[in-house]
């Protein structure tokens, strides 16, 4: 089961199916101050007005962090073991073997968007969370990602 199959299952399970969990993801997501997103679906794949922005994504990774913090280390595994002896990888692995510095990834891919991710990154005990929309490729996108929370580190420590 990938991680779509897996938000809807997840949908059903609390509000009884997309529609109305789409609808408490409206709800919440203006709750937090996102005010340019409109969700459709649990799973984020394309569907007729469904969208958001960066700015909004990277509120929703800034809550994830206020409120989560210590479960921040679920979103940058690797690889998880299920109970049937499956083995689970990170849509996101590559990055998180290359850049050390994050404490959260999620990343995805619609023709809409392109290649996309949210890092949430940590040095000295600063965070930084970068947003990226539109990469050509996986490669592409991860070395934007890198690229943008280094230069947000070089700005804050520069100060």
């Amino acid at each position: 089961m990938g991680a779509n199959d897996t938000a809807t299952v997840l949908a059903e399970a609390i509000s009884g199916s997309e529609a109305p969990f789409a609808r408490r993801m409206n709800r919440t997501a203006k709750k937090l101050g996102m005010t340019r997103s409109t969700f459709k679906n649990p799973h984020g794949l394309t569907e007729k007005g469904h969208l958001t922005t960066a700015r909004d994504v990277a509120t929703i990774m800034q809550a994830l962090d206020n409120d989560f913090a210590d479960f921040m280390h679920i979103f940058t595994r690797v690889n998880t073991k299920l109970s049937t002896r499956r083995n689970i990888q990170h849509s996101g692995h590559r990055l998180i073997k290359d850049y050390k510095k994050a404490t959260a990834v999620k990343t995805g891919h619609t023709r809409a968007a392109g290649f996309n991710g949210a890092m949430i990154t940590e040095k000295r005990s600063d965070r930084i969370i970068v947003v990226v929309f539109g990469g050509k490729s996986r490669k592409t996108r991860n070395a934007q990602m890198i690229k943008l929370a280094e230069l947000g580190f070089k700005n804050l420590f520069e100060k």
